[in-house]
C-alpha cells in the first residue's frame, strides 16, 4: 500500500492566469485531474491527498465532483511554501511508501508510478528523473568554469518517494523553506537516495509557453 501527496496550493504567478494554473484545463480537463487519475490507476493506493489552497476548495470540490473523484482523495490546506504544503500532506499519510508529486506535471503515467512504488521495497528514497541530452556548464558571471559530464546530471522530476521511516527527516528540516528546492535535497546528506530514469517527458506548466507543449504531448499519446 502507499499513500500519495499531489501538491497544488501554489497561484501559479508565472502563468500570467487569473486562475491557478493546476485548475485551467488542458484539453477539457483541469490539469490536476490528469495526476489524480493516474494515481488512482495504480494498484496499491491507499489514500489520495491533495494539498490545496484555502481559497481553491470549492472550485477543486466542484471539479472532482463532475469527474466523480470528490470521494476518492483527501483534501487538506497548504501552507505559505511549498515545502510547508508537502509537510502538510506528509502529517495525513499512515502507510510505509508515500509519493510526493507535483500537480503541475500532467504527464505522468502509471507506468512511471508503479515503478517508484515497486523501487521502495529496495530502498529509502528515489526519485524520476529525465536524461538530458544537452551539453551542461557550469557558467558564472557569463564565464563557463566547466563542461559536466552529461551522464552524471539528470534532471529531477515528480513523483519522489520514500519510506515512512525517513519522513521525519522532511517534517523537521534544517534547511530554510526557500532552499528546499524538493524534498530529496533534505535526505541526501543522510540517506542515499536513488533515482529511475524514464525518457517520458514530464513537463512542469510553469509559463503559458508550456501549455501548447504539454497539449502537443496529450495528444500524442491519445494517437499511440
Amino acid at each position: 500500500m502507499f499513500d500519495v501527496v499531489i501538491v497544488m496550493a501554489g497561484t501559479g504567478v508565472r502563468t500570467g492566469l487569473k486562475t491557478n494554473k493546476v485548475l485551467y484545463p488542458i484539453k477539457g480537463i483541469e490539469v490536476f485531474i490528469y495526476s489524480v487519475r493516474a494515481f488512482l490507476q495504480v494498484a496499491g493506493i491507499n489514500n489520495l491527498i491533495l494539498v490545496i489552497s484555502p481559497s481553491d476548495a470549492n472550485l477543486v470540490e466542484e471539479i472532482l465532483k463532475k469527474y466523480n473523484l470528490f470521494d476518492k482523495v483527501i483534501m487538506i490546506s497548504g501552507g505559505k511554501t511549498r515545502a510547508e504544503s508537502v509537510r502538510n500532506g506528509l502529517l495525513e499519510t499512515g502507510a510505509d511508501k508515500v509519493l510526493i508529486h507535483d500537480a503541475a506535471r500532467p504527464l505522468i503515467t502509471a507506468t512511471d508510478i508503479k515503478k517508484v512504488v515497486d523501487a521502495l521495497d529496495k530502498w529509502d528514497a528515489v526519485t524520476l528523473v529525465n536524461p538530458i541530452y544537452d551539453t551542461v556548464k557550469i557558467v558564472q558571471n557569463q564565464k563557463v568554469l566547466k563542461t559536466i559530464n552529461r551522464e552524471l546530471v539528470k534532471r529531477v522530476i515528480t513523483p519522489q518517494g520514500l519510506k515512512k521511516k525517513v519522513i521525519t527527516q522532511i517534517l523537521n528540516p534544517i534547511q530554510c523553506d526557500d532552499a528546499i528546492t524538493d524534498e530529496m535535497v533534505l535526505l541526501e546528506e543522510k540517506f542515499e537516495v536513488y533515482t529511475i530514469e524514464t525518457n517520458n517527458p514530464s513537463v512542469k506548466f510553469t509559463t503559458k509557453e508550456d501549455l501548447d507543449l504539454i497539449e502537443y504531448y496529450l495528444t500524442k499519446r491519445e494517437e499511440n
